[in-house]
């Protein structure tokens, strides 16, 4: 009858959503496991402090420890946090993700420069909230040949721009935006970026989780590897795969039934 072949037509489409879709999924989570951030994710952890002076404690014990590679302190952090401001350049304006941080940070999250430089000890008194690194997107917004040297406003601050890093993605849910870095005094860093072996990295972790337990009691130990901050995307994207890989196996037993 013509109901039956509709029934069966739309069950055999049914199966057929449900395999593309599978597929497509698929392909998609391995895209998102291998994609290039443009940044170092595989190698770091991040340790929340509290403040500067629990920060200077655990920074202090970690000198001595051969796991660690190198050590960088920031107030925000890549895919972690981030401000968002209104950037002028002359009379025209754009939206802007802003990163306090402090020397070194660029360095130990290994962002591409394509021109300038980093903010380094030499320039730590010279560079602080008075300079700024931007992406190639803020770069591109302001149709800048030649971004060094040009000066910024945000809020009471003008910034003069010392480097230019390559475009990055905090994560694949929004586009890029329009960058800015800039350095701030110590008492506003809290947060400890530590980079080691990518083959003992959760090992270090809980030798850090240890000290602090030790050094700083009464503060629960809040740290976590960078990659575990691409948890939630991972976990969507794992339900997503499991519920088209269910709908896919029940059309298809639907299908060899039919």
């Amino acid at each position: 009858s013509t109901l039956s072949r509709t029934l069966l037509i739309l069950q055999f489409s049914i199966s057929l959503i449900g395999l593309i879709s599978s597929i497509v999924f698929t392909q998609n989570a391995s895209f998102q496991n291998n994609f290039e951030y443009g940044y170092n994710k595989e190698e770091l952890i991040i340790v929340p402090t509290g403040s500067y002076t629990n920060l200077e404690i655990i920074r202090k014990n970690l000198e001595s420890n051969p796991g660690v590679v190198k050590m960088a302190p920031t107030s925000y952090h890549i895919a972690w946090g981030s401000l968002t401001r209104t950037a002028i350049y002359v009379d025209r304006k754009a939206e802007v993700r802003m990163f306090n941080m402090y020397t070194n940070y660029c360095g130990i999250m290994d962002l591409k420069f394509v021109k300038g430089r980093d903010f380094t000890s030499e320039f730590e008194s010279s560079d602080l909230n008075r300079s700024a690194i931007v992406n190639e997107s803020l770069a591109k917004e302001y149709g800048w040949d030649d971004p060094i040297g040009k000066t910024i406003k945000i809020d009471t601050l003008d910034l003069t721009v010392v480097g230019v890093v390559k475009d990055f993605y905090q994560n694949l849910w929004e586009p890029l935006m329009p960058m800015v870095f800039r350095t701030v005094p110590k008492d506003q860093l809290g947060t400890l970026i530590v980079k080691g072996d990518k083959k003992n990295l959760l090992a270090l972790n809980d030798q850090i989780k240890k000290e602090w337990e030790r050094l700083i009691p009464n503060s629960p130990y809040s740290g976590m590897l960078q990659s575990q901050a691409y948890e939630e995307s991972t976990s969507v994207n794992k339900n997503i795969l499991k519920i088209f890989n269910f709908l896919t196996v029940v059309g298809l037993f639907l299908s060899i039934v039919a």
